[in-house]
């Protein structure tokens, strides 16, 4: 794993959100860091906001790497209410 590439990933999010908004546009995000399995626990706490952020770290498994290489973009859906698709 490449910190510059993760925060690489989490500018171009932003653009893309950005660029969507402009257009009027819904921009969804897969992730393959999290299997279809989980993708109700997803909804919950990104967009519904009705868990805590320890509730999906238990449910939805993220992988070992989520905190420091993930988790930045999965807050910046959750801020700005962009679907997080688990794939």
């Amino acid at each position: 794993d490449d910190k510059v590439t993760h925060l690489l990933q989490l500018q171009v999010l932003k653009h893309c959100a950005k660029a969507c908004q402009a257009r009027g546009r819904r921009l969804v995000l897969s992730m393959e860091q999290f299997e279809a399995d989980v993708q109700d626990v997803l909804d919950e706490y990104v967009l519904r906001k009705a868990i805590r952020e320890e509730d999906l770290l238990q449910d939805a498994r993220p992988w070992g790497n989520y905190q420091q290489d993930y988790r930045p973009l999965v807050e910046y859906c959750r801020d700005n209410g962009i679907r997080v698709v688990a794939a």
